[in-house]
């Protein structure tokens, strides 16, 4: 994918004065992952709210997992692999 390239504040990449393009993949996942479902009005049930999740159990965990990768594939993406290391840091390979 392509699309206009964010910074890691979220801010719209300039370079030489103009906005910056290229491959969007990880604004994309990074998006979906902050998004809440409901909170994207063209899309509504898009999001995950990964960070409501931030103390839950290890059960829960697998479910975040699930539903990352549902919406990843919903996205577009073909075959996600997603990790949930015990640190509870995700891992991606989209």
């Amino acid at each position: 994918m392509r699309d206009y390239l964010c910074t890691n504040t979220g801010d719209l990449l300039i370079t030489n004065g103009d906005f910056a393009k290229g491959r969007s993949e990880q604004k994309h996942v990074r998006l979906l992952m902050m998004a809440r479902p409901g909170s994207l009005r063209l899309y509504g049930l898009s999001g995950v709210g990964a960070i409501d999740y931030k103390n839950a159990s290890f059960a829960k965990m697998a479910a975040l997992r699930n539903k990352i990768v549902l919406q990843l594939e919903l996205a577009g993406f073909k075959s996600p692999q997603v990790t949930i290391n015990p640190d509870k840091t995700i891992d991606f390979d989209v």
